[in-house]
């Protein structure tokens, strides 16, 4: 049994030869915001009923069209809905709920 154990660390050790896996911001050349183009900007809708230190990078918008944040990458997209102070999901005017 334990000399089957190398083995099965292979497929593990092969992910990471290709850089980062799951998408994650070390390694991966396409990760986050660099520093040629700054920040990505929260949109203005959405700004002040985020939790604070939310990055611009965390929001993007659901099937429906409205705003979500979230800590992950899933597809479809999903992750917290942004509320407004009356409890209401926050979508762009003319979208979503």
């Amino acid at each position: 049994m334990t000399r089957l154990l190398p083995l099965a660390l292979l497929p593990l050790l092969a992910a990471c030869a290709d850089g980062a896996p799951l998408g994650l911001p070390f390694g991966s050349a396409d990760a986050g915001a660099t520093a040629d183009e700054g920040p990505v900007p929260v949109p203005p809708e959405v700004a002040p009923y985020l939790p604070p230190g939310v990055p611009g990078t965390l929001v993007m918008r659901d099937a429906n069209g409205c705003y979500l944040f979230t800590i992950e990458e899933t597809d479809p997209p999903s992750g917290f809905p942004v509320r407004d102070s009356h409890g209401n999901q926050v979508c762009p005017a003319g979208e979503g709920a």
